[in-house]
């Protein structure tokens, strides 16, 4: 599963690499917020935590087309969950990731519109590193990063729209699921899976190419 997971990445980079030269293309950055859960048999009441995130991001269509093309990403996202082993005594595991996410991209909307707004499926692999990973129970907080895998891999996947502002700046909407595969936990016998939403609201400028014009 690993070797398949880092084999995909390396076909995106390059894929998206040799289309750049021929490519019009987008770079911005985002903000916006998640909701997490985390599952596992240590938590048996988790319900969503929210967080914050954002990054950035360069977006380009592959060559004489309107319709796939190739999105990088790097982006800071709070995640985790709330549980109760009890009514009374609530815990909120919160953890930091850093997520780098190449992904194909669709256009659902090709065509003169596209001109003017797009929409995009994306689909693809993400790494992330986890920078923290802490328990908190009212005002306490324990640090559990060493507890937590450093590096772990998943499906980042959902939509993004596109809307032209003016000739060079472009507004963002997205919204993706990520879904990380492996056990974010150290040890075996403590398994646990993160599963989060990521919205995101931003802007993009654009990369001007001699081979095409807006």
């Amino acid at each position: 599963m690993k070797k398949a997971f880092l084999l995909i990445i390396a076909l995106l980079c390059f894929y998206g690499a040799a289309s750049a030269q021929n490519a019009k293309g987008f770079a911005g950055f985002r903000a916006g917020g998640t909701a997490s859960i985390i599952t596992g048999d240590r938590y048996p009441f988790p319900t969503p935590r929210f967080g914050l995130g954002g990054g950035i991001f360069v977006i380009k269509e592959f060559k004489k087309s309107r319709v796939m093309g190739y999105r990088m990403d790097i982006d800071f996202l709070q995640m985790g969950t709330r549980y109760t082993t009890n009514i009374v005594r609530p815990y909120s595991l919160e953890t930091l990731y850093a997520q780098f996410s190449p992904q194909l991209i669709f256009n659902l909307v090709p065509g003169p519109k596209a001109i003017d707004g797009k929409l995009y499926f994306n689909i693809g692999p993400s790494l992330n590193i986890l920078l923290l990973a802490q328990e908190k129970e009212l005002r306490t907080a324990l640090d559990l990063t060493s507890k937590y895998r450093s590096l772990n891999y998943g499906i980042n996947g959902g939509f993004t729209y596109m809307g032209r502002m003016n000739k060079d700046i472009w507004l963002t909407a997205d919204v993706r699921g990520i879904y990380l595969l492996n056990n974010i936990k150290r040890y075996p016998d403590d398994m646990q899976k993160s599963i989060s939403i990521y919205a995101s609201v931003g802007f993009a400028y654009v990369f001007k190419f001699k081979q095409f014009a807006y």
